[in-house]
């Protein structure tokens, strides 16, 4: 089975990749970054969509913000908690010690060859993994 890691800041439409993810493909981590919401309420997001689904997954938090530039967020689309509308449970894991940046690095090296990254969020994430792990 496919290993991947979605990168992503969990509004209703990263809810739905994630529930694909996890239901036809070996979901090794979910790495969060700001764009829907802020990255602390993605990063909530993503624990509290663990939570429903009853998975086991590891959710590491990313970036604020952009390399360059200011930071926006889809609160006009997605509402103030990124993910509104939807009657999620309180998370009941914390996150990953991990920064997402290190995260993705790690389970690239642990999974060299194997891992399809799936970055559907801004690619700050992505960019600086690449930087710092080319």
């Amino acid at each position: 089975m496919q290993k991947i890691l979605i990168d992503c800041d969990p509004g209703h439409d990263d809810a739905a990749a994630i529930l694909y993810g996890a239901a036809h493909l070996d979901l090794v981590g979910i790495t969060t970054v700001y764009g829907n919401q802020t990255v602390e309420k993605t990063t909530a997001n993503a624990l509290s969509l663990m939570t429903l689904l009853g998975l086991d997954v590891p959710v590491a938090q990313g970036c604020a913000g952009p390399l360059n530039g200011t930071v926006s967020h889809g609160g006009d689309v997605h509402g103030k908690t990124g993910i509104d509308g939807a009657d999620l449970p309180a998370p009941d894991r914390g996150v990953e010690p991990l920064h997402a940046v290190d995260f993705i690095i790690e389970m690239a090296s642990r999974h060299r060859g194997e891992l399809v990254l799936c970055p559907i969020g801004p690619f700050t994430n992505v960019g600086l993994a690449l930087r710092k792990e080319p």
